[in-house]
C-alpha cells in the first residue's frame, strides 16, 4: 500500500511540473515534412531507464535525420 501511494505522489509531481512549464518548453513544434513520427513514454523514476529512454530519442534522431524524425 505503501508503494501506490508514493507512485501516486510521484504522478501528481510529475503533472504539476509538466502543466507548470510554459507551452514552448512543454513540446516541440511539429515539424511539416517529418515522414516518421515517434512518441516515447517513461513513468518510471529510475535514473538508468531515464539514460535509456533518451538514448532512444537520439538514436532515432541520428538514424532518420533531424529533418526526417519527430520525436
Amino acid at each position: 500500500m505503501k508503494i501506490r501511494s508514493f507512485l501516486g505522489l510521484g504522478s501528481a509531481v510529475v503533472a504539476f511540473c509538466v502543466l507548470a512549464l510554459p507551452q514552448p518548453l512543454m513540446a516541440q513544434e511539429e515539424k511539416p515534412f517529418a515522414e516518421h513520427k515517434f512518441v516515447l513514454q517513461i513513468s518510471d523514476m529510475d535514473p538508468s531507464k531515464q539514460t535509456l529512454v533518451l538514448n532512444v530519442a537520439s538514436n532515432i534522431l541520428k538514424a532518420y535525420g533531424q529533418d526526417q524524425a519527430n520525436v
